[in-house]
């Protein structure tokens, strides 16, 4: 049977519980070479259908994955892969061929830096989706011994001084919200609404990010690879297996524009950031 596992990162304060349709809610982890030990110890191999780690970010490119107090720490970055390619290649054993390995990272899926990030770790991880995020993000705090429900993380915006928004009746942040960015063998598949603009008045018929974007009719229009019939058809074209349609979700075209072979230019610009440290923000 496939597992949900939900993984606090270095630094992240709170005790998180099964929740939100994660079936299993990792201790806290002090590096990623330590995560996979534990999924080793829970016998996990090859079962993960979804990893959801949460840790901070606050620059996009960039995930804390290894706690500071450990000699030698680097982040996860493009240029810091060769320190996390044995982990890396480890991670593969646990994540099922078609599996997903979520970011919840402060804006480390954002701008260039992001698509370089994900990018390089789905080329890493063939056939598994990699999932970031643009915007800041709130981690519910660890209140009198009660566990947190896996996957509580709220949108916080786009600096660190937005505001904590109000959670109550508010849905948790998955891989279908508007600013979430998948990447799969090597390219960006989904692109955030976030970051539509940019693409969408430079390239040509109101092209997205996603390489296989074949243009929308209206520039607010999201790109869904999920949705798309041509889409599909192109991922078997280079050789990758389809992906499922999500449960509740039906397969339909988007209103779409031209039909042509997908392609890929342009880049987004990485946003500037106003960030503020510090007070009672509990950050991804």
């Amino acid at each position: 049977m496939a597992e949900r596992v939900w993984a606090a990162g270095p630094k992240i304060e709170g005790v998180w519980g099964p929740g939100h349709g994660w079936t299993m809610a990792m201790p806290a982890f002090s590096s990623l070479g330590n995560l996979i030990s534990q999924m080793k110890d829970r016998n996990l191999k090859g079962i993960v259908s979804r990893l959801g780690i949460v840790a901070h970010g606050d620059s996009p490119g960039l995930i804390q994955l290894t706690g500071d107090f450990i000699p030698g720490f680097k982040d996860l970055t493009v240029s810091n892969l060769s320190h996390y390619a044995s982990d890396l290649k480890e991670l593969r054993l646990y994540l099922e061929p078609a599996g997903w390995l979520m970011f919840f990272s402060c804006i480390a899926g954002s701008g260039q830096q992001g698509d370089r990030l994900l990018s390089a770790l789905s080329r890493l991880l063939p056939g598994r989706t990699i999932v970031g995020f643009t915007t800041y993000g709130w981690a519910p705090t660890l209140l009198g011994g009660a566990k947190i429900p896996a996957g509580d993380v709220y949108d916080a915006g786009y600096d660190q001084r937005s505001k904590r928004v109000d959670q109550k009746g508010k849905k948790p942040m998955t891989e279908w919200y508007k600013t979430a960015k998948w990447a799969k063998n090597g390219w960006i598949i989904r692109q955030p609404r976030d970051e539509l603009d940019y693409y969408q008045n430079r390239l040509p018929e109101k092209r997205c990010g996603s390489i296989f974007c074949l243009g929308h009719k209206a520039s607010g229009d999201m790109c869904d690879p999920y949705k798309r019939d041509p889409e599909r058809e192109y991922i078997h074209f280079f050789g990758l297996l389809a992906m499922p349609v999500p449960k509740g979700r039906s397969y339909v075209r988007t209103r779409g524009g031209p039909t042509r072979k997908p392609g890929a230019s342009g880049r987004p610009p990485a946003p500037t950031q106003k960030g503020m440290r510090g007070g009672a923000r509990k950050g991804r």
